[in-house]
């Protein structure tokens, strides 16, 4: 089996998953949720593993994933976080005196 430099399979990155960083992997098997949708649901406002389950359908059943979807939506919020930290500084930087930030529109 050869392996490329990346560390995948040549044939997963001919499938539809090549777009993707990391392969999407299974959080919760009783439910079938996987990482990108758990990651999605973060983005979208779900800061809890049961509001994160409710907005895909069901909450938690056996538990064991909770652990695993709770870092998935913590590390979400953190990168939205230092996104934003990023893009208030860059603005900042922009107009250094707040009297010019003030007089546009």
């Amino acid at each position: 089996m050869k392996i490329i430099a990346n560390g995948y399979h040549p044939h997963y990155l001919q499938g539809r998953n090549r777009r993707r960083k990391r392969p999407a992997m299974y959080v919760c098997l009783c439910n079938g949720y996987r990482s990108h949708e758990v990651r999605e649901v973060a983005r979208e406002g779900a800061r809890s593993v049961d509001e994160a389950y409710l907005m895909l359908g069901d909450g938690p059943c056996c538990g064991r994933c909770i652990a695993t979807a709770q870092a998935m939506i913590d590390e979400e919020h953190a990168a939205r976080k230092a996104d934003q930290k990023t893009k208030r500084r860059s603005s900042s930087a922009q107009f250094p005196d707040p009297t010019l930030q003030a007089a546009l529109p």
